[in-house]
Parts: C-alpha cells; structure tokens; sequence
C-alpha cells in the first residue's frame, strides 16, 4: 500500500504545482513512512528531494541524518547534521555525537553530547547520552 500511495503522490509532484515548502512536507512525510517501515533507501530518496527544495530547512537535513545513521552511512550524515547544528537545530547534536560514537571518536561524540545536554537542557535524551559518554570515557 506505501509503495502505490507513493507513486500517486510522486505522480502528483511531477504533474501539479506545489509551492516548495509543501511539495517539500508531502515528500518529508513520504520519507518518514518510508523510515518507520524500514525502506530507508526510499526515505533517503524522498529526504534529499525534499532538501533539493528547501537547502537551508534543518528539519529535513536532520531527517535525513538520523536515516543516514539508521543506514550506518555515519559519513554521509555528518555534514547533513552540522549544517543542521549550525543553523540552530540542537537536536542534531545528539545525532553527530551518536555518529561519531559510531565511527570510535569518543572525544567528538563527548563534545557534541555536551552540546545537545547545554542546549536541551530538559531533553532526558540529551542528558543520558551526555553522561552515558562521559561514563564511557572515565573507564
């Protein structure tokens, strides 16, 4: 059912005008179905269109961060992330630490936790990767 709803809202894309910023939603909302049934390639793909739409929207590089990680493609979510970081999505600092963590660079995973605990200060994810890294450094 995903796959034919999919391809009438792609249909859609191509043969109606959308303003970008919601051609952009109906696609972020296609990747994070795609995600939650585990087609990340499929999530991937809609994510990028969607970020080809709307370059500087953090939200979007996030989502396609976190299913970069969920792919194990750490490198390729990194610079998604940081762009999103820079542009004031804090939540994108728990994301960075969780790749660097993931690609052995506990110094960089630390910092970037650290960040997201500062900037999410009531975020309990944020707080418990911060001092997970911390306990995982001092052993």
């Amino acid at each position: 059912q995903f796959a034919q709803a999919e391809a009438i809202w792609q249909q859609g894309l191509q043969d109606c005008w959308f303003e970008p910023r919601q051609a952009a939603e109906i696609l972020r909302q296609l990747g994070e179905e795609a995600r939650r049934k585990g087609l990340l390639d499929c999530a991937i793909a809609n994510f990028e269109t969607a970020l080809t739409l709307l370059p500087e929207e953090p939200t979007l590089a996030n989502a396609l961060g976190i299913t970069l990680i969920q792919a194990r493609r750490f490198d390729q979510a990194i610079p998604l992330l940081e762009g999103a970081a820079a542009r004031g999505f804090a939540l994108a600092h728990t994301n960075l630490g969780i790749c660097y963590f993931q690609l052995g660079d506990s110094t960089k995973a630390l910092m970037q936790f650290a960040l997201a605990s500062q900037k999410l200060p009531n975020d309990a994810t944020a707080q418990a990767n911060h001092r997970r890294a911390q306990d995982s450094l001092r052993r």
